[in-house]
């Protein structure tokens, strides 16, 4: 059974249920568009922010712990620890990287784990715009694609910013090499495209909605990723995340089922 943390009812209280009101329109629009898209991933696990002409130079990061409920080809809860960081210099560039691991059980029993590793390093072009090279490892035996490695180079730009709101976009390629859970093997160009929309709720609390397509050449698959998440502010630099993903692969070995669901609550500390 799925348990609620105890920061959930603060959370639903003073940001979940107004963002339903104001923003459930725009979610299930969101979210729709990723069910019946036959794509996956823009190979970005995380579209920071564009350009802004104001960078505060030195390290950031967050650190967070998270709870998984998951549905496709299996269904199972999970926990998993996340750790990302930063490093903004004095010039043009900014250096970014994610560390994430995952523990999968089912019935109390630790069946299978995924791991993540990525990487970029971005270089500001303008206050709206920044060229972009990534490299990335992924490794999730839940997944129809268990394993894969990337190496990109993109393009992001801010396309829209009125009050509120902010939309940024990314279109980029590179080379590929994947592994499904058939053990086959395939390495191709690739390339991909993604939009990100953020809304800011309140001063503490925010919606943001990623949708990613992609495309390799060697395996000839398409994948989207699509992720909703609500955040809010506990005190200090801790906040609570409520996040919706969907995964679809368009090419999965024949018992494997296409796309995959994960419903996430979870705690980050910024620093």
């Amino acid at each position: 059974m799925f348990k609620k943390p105890i920061f959930v009812n603060k959370l639903w209280a003073h940001t979940v249920w107004p963002a339903m009101r104001m923003g459930g329109v725009l979610l299930s629009v969101g979210l729709m568009t990723a069910s019946v898209a036959h794509a996956q991933e823009a190979d970005l696990s995380v579209l920071d922010e564009a350009a802004a002409g104001e960078r505060e130079v030195g390290w950031s990061g967050a650190v967070s712990a998270n709870y998984y409920e998951r549905r496709g080809n299996s269904r199972n809860e999970d926990w998993g620890l996340g750790l990302e960081w930063g490093y903004q210099t004095d010039g043009p560039w900014k250096f970014q990287g994610l560390i994430k691991g995952d523990s999968k059980s089912e019935n109390n029993n630790t069946t299978d784990e995924s791991y993540k590793f990525w990487n970029a390093a971005k270089y500001y072009l303008s206050d709206k715009s920044y060229a972009v090279g990534r490299a990335n490892y992924t490794k999730d035996r839940f997944s129809g694609i268990e394993e894969e490695v990337m190496g990109s180079a993109g393009y992001g730009r801010e396309l829209f910013q009125r009050g509120d709101h902010r939309i940024i976009g990314e279109a980029g390629a590179g080379v590929l090499w994947t592994k499904d859970s058939e053990g086959e093997t395939d390495t191709g160009p690739a390339a991909y495209v993604a939009g990100f929309y953020t809304w800011q709720l309140t001063e503490t609390s925010s919606f943001s909605q990623l949708i990613g397509a992609r495309y390799s050449d060697g395996d000839g698959n398409w994948r989207l990723r699509s992720i909703s998440e609500l955040k809010a502010t506990i005190i200090g630099s801790l906040s609570g995340k409520f996040t919706y993903e969907i995964k679809r692969n368009s090419e999965v070995p024949s018992d494997d089922a296409n796309s995959d669901f994960y419903t996430t609550l979870g705690l980050e500390y910024a620093f």
